[in-house]
């Protein structure tokens, strides 16, 4: 949206730190026995669709999630 206003700046700013805080949730909340962002098999399908909606992980990821 920043960018449609004309504030490039501002756009690349957050776009990069978007990129860096979805690899940075990536590789604290992927659980690998799991599947899943999530230690907790009550939390699975909450935790899973909001990191998957956010756009986490690698293709390999998302689509065992």
């Amino acid at each position: 949206m920043a960018r449609d206003f004309g504030f490039k700046n501002d756009a690349d700013r957050w776009t990069t730190a978007h990129a860096t805080l979805l690899d940075a949730y990536d590789n604290r909340f992927w659980n690998e026995t799991m599947q899943a962002w999530a230690n907790d098999p009550m939390e699975v399908q909450t935790l899973n669709s909001i990191a998957l909606g956010a756009g986490v992980g690698s293709p390999a990821r998302r689509k065992s999630a």
